[in-house]
């Protein structure tokens, strides 16, 4: 089985290639919810577009989690 390597957050993940960014994020234990963005290559990838989103070797990819504080 062919792999490649994704970034998640600065931490190094292997997953299959061409795999969708949805896939690569719920292995990750990131799901569709309110206050998630995502961002591959610098670049926010709407909700809406995770499942179409194909991710590429050594794709970087920005998780924010928005938190409540004051």
């Amino acid at each position: 089985m062919l792999t490649m390597e994704v970034i998640i957050n600065h931490q190094t993940v292997v997953t299959k290639p061409e795999a969708p960014l949805s896939e690569v994020l719920r292995t990750y234990g990131v799901v569709h919810a309110k206050g998630v963005a995502v961002a591959v290559n610098e670049t926010i990838i709407p909700q809406s577009h995770w499942n179409t989103k194909l991710l590429e070797p050594r794709d970087r990819i920005m998780v924010i989690k928005a938190a409540q504080g004051g």
